[in-house]
């Protein structure tokens, strides 16, 4: 048993892997087809594909481990996902004011990102760094905090509890506590907006809303 753990230790494994169904916390998908390398130091994702919330994900990546804080690196393509199960599942991505009750629509996106996860499985805050490339399609924000409280004192007639949009595109950049939101037009059922700025997860939250 000394002498199989040795060789375990020191050797590296590539594991071709079709599941049917996989579920972690919150997190449910099937049709899962991966290729995963499991290295001496980390995992390598050579090419990760699976079915969820309505669509499908494609993941390629590596996670080193180092103790109780792994750093990853992530390409994903999610394609004609529903908005609202994809933050359920993966806990609102460390955000505290928007969450999968705030959001309806089809998502598909690009994201290039970087950042550390703990043994528990559990993402580390504000440790996501990069870039997401998105597109919602038949999209809704719903009783968002922010846009409601606008509503008490402006725009009184329209309703800011539940607003929807045919389409919104944009790319924003991660930046840690910090996500950067380049200007864009958002044409809803209660009004259009121009919108820009810096969301803060927590806190330091600074956009400009211009409404024509």
């Amino acid at each position: 048993a000394q002498q199989l753990d040795v060789m375990l230790n020191a050797s590296s494994a590539n594991m071709q892997i079709q599941l049917g169904k996989v579920n972690y916390r919150q997190f449910s998908a099937q049709n899962v087809v991966a290729n995963i390398v499991l290295m001496q130091t980390g995992i390598r994702l050579n090419k990760i594909a699976l079915q969820h919330a309505g669509g499908s994900l494609q993941l390629e990546g590596v996670l080193q481990q180092q103790g109780n804080d792994n750093k990853f690196k992530l390409n994903a393509g999610i394609n004609n996902v529903h908005i609202d199960q994809l933050f359920y599942a993966f806990e609102n991505f460390g955000m505290q004011s928007l969450g999968s009750k705030n959001l309806k629509g089809i998502l598909t996106a690009n994201a290039a990102i970087t950042g550390n996860i703990h043994d528990n499985g559990n993402l580390a805050p504000h440790s996501l760094y990069g870039t997401l490339r998105f597109d919602l399609r038949q999209g809704a924000l719903m009783h968002f905090g922010p846009l409601e409280e606008i509503g008490n004192f402006v725009f009184r007639k329209r309703n800011l509890s539940e607003i929807t949009f045919e389409n919104l595109k944009n790319t924003l950049q991660l930046q840690g506590s910090k996500i950067i939101i380049p200007p864009m037009r958002i044409a809803s059922s209660a009004l259009n907006i121009d919108v820009g700025g810096v969301y803060g997860i927590g806190k330091g939250t600074n956009i400009n809303l211009d409404i024509p």
